[in-house]
């Protein structure tokens, strides 16, 4: 990777992350502000400077990202129920009392600046939102219980009889999320590691708190946080997976639950039922070579014209030689000076190999150029926003 591919791609998440840490650091604050009538003027400027980042945030990602207004309704939804269920009484545990603070965390002036940058209109959002309220409320409580075990050093919440499948729900659907837009995933990370550092202390800062709790570092909660979402992550990718391999019409509504862009190709693969056998470790194989003349034969492809089909398309991988090795290429004298691993190119794709790998290879790299170029016209788009606000701000009323 080029420094300027590493930088664009650094600018994008950070981008991602302001959304998913700023989102639920506001709530917190908003709520001491408006709820807990804290009078702190220097942290109501603050929380103005919040909505003018999240404002940047997530128009451009809105603009940017395939499934920008998906990603932003899944972060604001799961955000807003932790924090429902984060500051909800334990003495009231009252649906009541939940519902207010959904709502208001729905109704403050970033989230409600969030959404309309969306560009949807009000009612597909509500739509939405309505339609994934319970998936993000069993992702929200399922966070929520993990993160409460680890701040008090105990499994209670994990020892309640629902939680094991209150777990596998949730990672279910945390992997949909991903599937539909992976900046959910890195988003909801942050806003986990908020929700430890600004509603439950682990600094020893807050002296209610540090009086009851042990202290726990930054390296400790980020540790755990990566670790919580990698273990539903796999689990999830697990439980969704196809038991037998799909075809026709059913495959290609599978590839349509979520988008593909999003997805490496073993993960498609295995999802879709396509494997051959278990590793060592107990790891499904996945069998690509199926997969795909699956793939071809359910969009109608004629496998007879395969190899014309992908001369169509320059990134389409280099396919396996259908003609074995000639024996005096293999006796040759240049045959046998190559490496191992040059050989074995040469027996997979046959003499050609090294023109078929040039070209594929060049089309690869002509697609990541047009790919920075989109990233720096993003990074762009960021600072002139950003510019307009700077300017509006400064300009006399």
């Amino acid at each position: 990777m080029t420094t300027t591919e590493r930088s664009n791609e650094d600018k994008i998440a950070e981008i991602v992350s302001g959304i998913g840490f700023l989102s639920y650091r506001y709530l917190s604050y908003e709520h001491s502000i408006v709820n807990n009538k804290v009078d702190d003027p220097q942290l109501i400027e603050q929380q103005k400077e919040f909505v003018q980042k999240l404002h940047i945030f997530s128009e451009v990602l809105s603009e940017e990202l395939v499934q920008g207004d998906m990603f932003i309704c899944d972060v604001l939804g799961i955000a807003s129920q932790l924090f429902a269920y984060t500051w909800l009484d334990p003495d009231r545990n009252s649906e009541e009392q939940w519902n207010f603070l959904r709502k208001f965390a729905m109704e403050t002036e970033a989230f409600t600046v969030m959404m309309k940058n969306m560009g949807g209109s009000a009612q597909s959002i509500d739509s939405y939102m309505d339609f994934r309220c319970d998936q993000h409320s069993k992702i929200a409580t399922v966070i929520r219980s993990l993160i409460k075990d680890f701040r008090y050093g105990n499994d209670k919440c994990k020892s309640h009889e629902r939680f094991d499948q209150d777990f596998q729900d949730a990672s279910a659907y945390l992997f949909f999320c991903f599937a539909n837009c992976n900046a959910t995933y890195d988003a909801l990370r942050n806003v986990a590691i908020a929700c430890l550092k600004y509603d439950l202390r682990f600094d020893g800062s807050d002296p209610a708190y540090a009086a009851e709790l042990p202290t726990l570092t930054q390296e400790e909660v980020i540790k755990f946080v990566f670790a919580m979402f990698k273990n539903m992550m796999t689990l999830g990718d697990k439980l969704t997976r196809s038991t037998k391999p799909l075809t026709g019409e059913v495959l290609l509504k599978k590839l349509r639950s979520f988008d593909t862009t999003e997805l490496d190709n073993t993960t498609m693969c295995l999802q879709c039922g396509y494997n051959k056998g278990e590793d060592e470790n107990g790891e499904k194989i996945p069998a690509y070579e199926e997969f795909y003349e699956a793939l071809l034969e359910a969009k109608g492809v004629e496998l007879g014209k395969e190899q014309e089909t992908k001369q169509d398309n320059p990134l389409a991988k280099p396919q396996k030689s259908s003609e074995p090795l000639a024996e005096e290429i293999r006796q040759s004298a240049y045959f046998k000076s190559l490496s191992e691993e040059s050989a074995e190119v040469i027996e997979h794709f046959g003499v050609e190999a090294p023109g078929l790998l040039n070209k594929y290879s060049c089309a690869v790299e002509d697609a990541l150029l047009e790919q920075v170029q989109r990233a720096n016209a993003l990074s762009t788009r960021v600072e002139e926003l950003e510019a307009q606000l700077k300017a509006q701000r400064e300009s006399p009323e």
